[in-house]
């Protein structure tokens, strides 16, 4: 299947197009595939956003964040204290 397209340019960035091959009908079509396959990676990860954000539990505030990195750090100075 095929259709045409027609657009609107300025001539300068029609030359710069059409030298680069730009405007070939294989480079349009992998601009479209590129674009179809972002725009689909963008909902999956919105999508993957949304069951994170509804699966977390509430949220933490500053105070208990450092508390967990002071905690975590702590764990791993024991642990490399330790002999091997």
């Amino acid at each position: 299947m095929s259709i045409t397209i027609k657009l609107d340019l300025p001539a300068s960035l029609v030359a710069q197009a059409r030298a680069e091959g730009l405007l070939e009908s294989e480079a349009i079509s992998a601009w479209i595939q590129e674009e179809i396959g972002r725009r689909s990676a963008g909902r999956e990860l919105a999508q993957t956003m949304e069951r994170i954000h509804a699966s977390s539990g509430p949220e933490l505030g500053l105070e208990e964040i450092n508390a967990e990195i002071k905690a975590l750090r702590a764990e791993h100075r024991v642990n490399e204290s330790r002999p091997r």
